[in-house]
């Protein structure tokens, strides 16, 4: 809160702030809080389980109405064409999304895929799997970086891609059009979003809510007008008490 900051950089004088992380919770058995982190959004986690700043991360998923997670009001979209985004990682999770075009020229996220420490072939499989009687006709996207070459195996993710059947197309790299274009697809026509997310992609999801919270949050800090605080005992306890002064 605009509180804490302001106590934590000592311009409250009677207060006293204290930072703790999911860690310093005495009564969370250490498998459990493993267990929380493998399935929470690294974002996620660092804010709210770890107390971290994440003030660059998010901020696209301010312009997020409710109306974008109303993605399954679009019915069956199976003969519709897809399009199949793939972020690949190399040490964070990979994520895949398929992404149906309306004759109305909306994108509807219809599937999602994430998963750490597998093997392009497993992600590849997978992929395949969910592709099955869509309309893909060759539009899956990977990042740009992912064409390059490995010294120690002379290939790239995307030769490996390739060999599974998936062509990839290269991806913009350049961050901050990328960002405005998602920011388009979320503000739409100001009326409604040309970005909508069905019930099934629950990972996408969480991470725009929590997007839309952290922009709301430094919208806050930066104008010192509080919303309303939601404790929850498993997260990150940020918090103020008044100290006795002599």
């Amino acid at each position: 809160t605009h509180q804490w900051y302001l106590a934590n950089a000592g311009r409250l004088p009677d207060w006293a702030a204290f930072v703790g992380t999911i860690y310093d919770n005495p009564h969370i058995p250490r498998e459990e809080i493993e267990e929380i982190r493998k399935t929470t959004p690294q974002s996620v986690w660092e804010e709210e389980y770890m107390a971290q700043e994440v003030e660059s991360k998010g901020l696209v998923y301010a312009e997020a109405s409710t109306d974008v997670f109303c993605g399954d009001r679009f019915g069956n979209l199976e003969d519709m064409p897809c399009v199949v985004g793939i972020d690949y990682g190399l040490q964070d999770e990979t994520g895949v999304v398929w992404l149906h075009v309306t004759p109305e020229v909306y994108l509807v996220a219809t599937n999602e895929h994430a998963r750490n420490n597998w093997s392009v072939g497993r992600h590849a499989q997978v992929i395949n799997q969910n592709c099955r009687g869509l309309r893909i006709e060759g539009r899956f996207i990977l990042d740009a970086t992912n064409f390059k070459r490995e010294h120690a195996s002379n290939t790239s993710v995307g030769q490996v891609f390739r060999q599974y059947g998936i062509y990839c197309h290269r991806s913009e790299k350049a961050l901050n059009p990328g960002i405005d274009a998602i920011k388009r697809f979320l503000i739409g026509d100001k009326n409604k979003p040309y970005l909508y997310i069905a019930g099934r992609c629950q990972k996408l999801a969480e991470a725009m809510r929590a997007g839309a919270k952290q922009a709301a949050d430094l919208e806050t800090k930066r104008t010192g007008i509080a919303g309303p605080i939601l404790p929850e005992e498993r997260k990150v306890h940020r918090e103020t008490r008044p100290v006795q002064v002599p």
